[in-house]
């Protein structure tokens, strides 16, 4: 079998700034690509760490996403790996950020 490589994964958002925010200011991501009006979206944005990637998208038009349900299908959450939780904790609420689980 060839080398499979795990390449993105797409996030779609109603806070699009803040999204941003936590991806480029905290997680050190870079934008890569950004295009406004993608197929009716305000933003399709491609985000790049080393060679992981996230494409970042907000609602078509007027539409807003509906909450995470973890009763329904897809992804339930997406996990970063850190050294320290509570270092890493610390720094998101150094930038206020606070709406974050930890396990």
């Amino acid at each position: 079998m060839p080398e499979v490589i795990f390449h993105h994964v797409c996030i779609q958002t109603n806070t699009y700034e803040e999204s941003l925010r936590f991806y480029c200011d905290l997680l050190d991501m870079k934008i890569v690509k950004e295009t406004a009006g993608f197929h009716g979206r305000a933003y399709n944005t491609w985000l790049q760490k080393d060679r992981f990637a996230i494409e970042l998208q907000t609602p078509k038009g007027d539409q807003t996403f509906d909450p995470i349900n973890s009763g329904h299908a897809g992804l339930a959450h997406l996990c970063f790996w850190v050294e320290n939780v509570e270092t890493a904790c610390r720094a998101l609420q150094a930038k206020n950020i606070t709406d974050f689980h930890f396990a």
